[in-house]
């Protein structure tokens, strides 16, 4: 009976922290640059098979020695413990990690909005080899698009003469050019992309396009020039708004006038052509 006692007593001390350290776990993944998966793998599925195996030993076992083996087990959590953070040193992302990690060219392109001298290594990389499509934390070409309000169209030119590809998928499901369509991205960097391949018809996961993705921060320059391009506006706002009824909205609240009134026209015209 106290063998009993102890085997479950421990496996639930031990069930308990194991749920503790993979919360703690998925919790510092993304400030530290490590995968979910490498987390749960190595603080869920590890000990948790150790666990398991032991309460099987245990319940199926009618031997004595095989139970006190049991016991051992669950009783020694910080050996499965160890062999969790083992395995997580072993799967920690390195130098050229994947989406949730970093890679050297993402790092400089980052570091360019503080620090434009970064655009020689961000020369010296892509001479070396470097891939501009191997995501870090984002896209290199997301990276270089926001830095171009920083230091000027260079960046994005050099990305895109290394053959970075525009309508890449973002970890959000959108067009890495959609970065574009900020309100504070100079109008350059769009006509660049569009120039280099940009797809103006490409739609987000959602299902909308970049002419909604500009109308939202009311970057209507952009929405016009993508509309222009036949973009296209299908799909609904986030309160089930078709776009028409988006605009009106802003028009009634910002006023018909300038390039909100001439996009708003062209929808209109293009509505009633249906």
């Amino acid at each position: 009976m106290l063998l009993k006692f102890l085997f479950w007593l421990f496996a639930a001390l031990d069930l308990a922290a194991v749920l503790l350290w993979l919360l703690l776990g998925l919790a510092a993944a993304g400030p530290s640059k490590t995968s979910p998966l490498a987390v749960v793998l190595a603080l869920l599925v590890v000990p948790g098979a150790l666990l398991a195996g032991a309460i099987f030993l245990f319940v199926r076992s009618e031997s004595t020695g095989w139970r006190v083996a049991a016991l051992l087990v669950v009783s020694a959590p910080a050996a499965a413990l160890g062999a969790s953070s083992l395995l997580a040193r072993v799967m920690a992302p390195g130098p050229n990690a994947g989406i949730w990690g970093s890679t050297p060219l993402t790092r400089a392109l980052s570091g360019l909005q503080n620090d434009p001298s970064q655009l020689a290594v961000v020369r010296q990389l892509l001479a070396s080899g470097a891939d501009p499509n191997e995501a870090g934390e984002e896209l290199p070409l997301v990276l270089a698009i926001r830095a171009v309000r920083h230091v000027g169209i260079e960046p994005l030119e050099v990305m895109l003469d290394a053959g970075a590809r525009p309508n890449d998928r973002t970890q959000f499901g959108e067009p890495a050019y959609f970065s574009a369509l900020g309100i504070t991205a100079p109008p350059a960097a769009l006509q660049l992309l569009l120039q280099r391949g940009a797809d103006p018809k490409a739609v987000s996961r959602d299902g909308r396009s970049g002419v909604w993705k500009a109308s939202m921060p009311r970057n209507w320059s952009a929405a016009l020039v993508l509309a222009r391009l036949d973009a296209g506006w299908s799909g609904t706002s986030p309160m089930g708004l078709s776009f028409l009824d988006t605009l009106e909205g802003e028009a009634r609240l910002l006023g018909e006038t300038g390039q909100l009134a001439e996009l708003l026209a062209m929808v209109r015209k293009a509505e009633r052509g249906k």
